[in-house]
Order: C-alpha cells, then structure tokens, then sequence
C-alpha cells in the first residue's frame, strides 16, 4: 500500500469512530489559526455547554432519587424519621454502666458458685 492510501484509511477510520472531534473537521480542508480571543470565546462556550448538562444532569439525578424513594415507600411503606435524639447525660450513662456491671457481676458469682459446687 502506499503511504496515500494509509493516510486516506487513517482519516477514514477517524472519521467513522471519531465523527465530531474537532481536530478531524479541521483537517479535512482549510486549517484555520485561530486566534486568542476566539479560543476563549470557545473554551467559555465549552464550558458553558458542560455546565448547562452538568445541571441536566444534577436535575435527572434528583427526578430519580424522589422517584426511587416514592417507589420504596410504595413497597415497603414509609418509614418513619425518627427527629428527636434522646441522649443520655453523664449520670445516666454512669447509672447504666453500674447497672451493667452490677448484672455481669452477678453473672460471673453464680458461674463460680455453680463451678465451686461441681
């Protein structure tokens, strides 16, 4: 094959998996050089566009999570949020943890007695 056709099926094959990369629509005729306020305008426009479907994209993500929550809902019933926190203060922690100890404690005398009796 000659170099010609190698290049021709190279674009070719760009073209076919590559159809709006911007570098083949460039090189398929005149090259344009372009110049710095017209590659802002474009990186601004870009970057418009990718945050305009940033945003499409963030508004399906919170259609679905409403629509996977009603749908849970349906199926298993709505749960209810428990809102109110009870938390314990410093002496009804250490009330429960003498209690605690006091249940273990016995626990373990009647372990040894049971074994003492053996």
């Amino acid at each position: 094959m000659k170099l010609e056709q190698i290049n021709e099926q190279a674009k070719l094959s760009l073209k076919k998996y590559f159809k709006d990369a911007y570098e083949i629509k460039q090189s398929e005729g005149n090259k344009k050089e372009f110049t710095y306020d017209e590659m802002i305008s474009m990186i601004h426009s870009d970057i418009e566009k990718q945050q305009q479907r940033l945003h499409e994209l963030n508004m399906m993500k919170e259609v679905l999570e409403h629509d996977a929550k009603k749908a849970y809902e349906y199926i298993f019933g709505a749960q209810k949020e428990d809102t109110e926190v009870h938390h314990d203060t410093i002496d009804e922690m250490r009330k429960k943890l003498n209690e605690n100890m006091n249940e273990q404690m016995t626990y373990v005398n009647n372990l040894k007695q049971q074994l003492m009796q053996k």
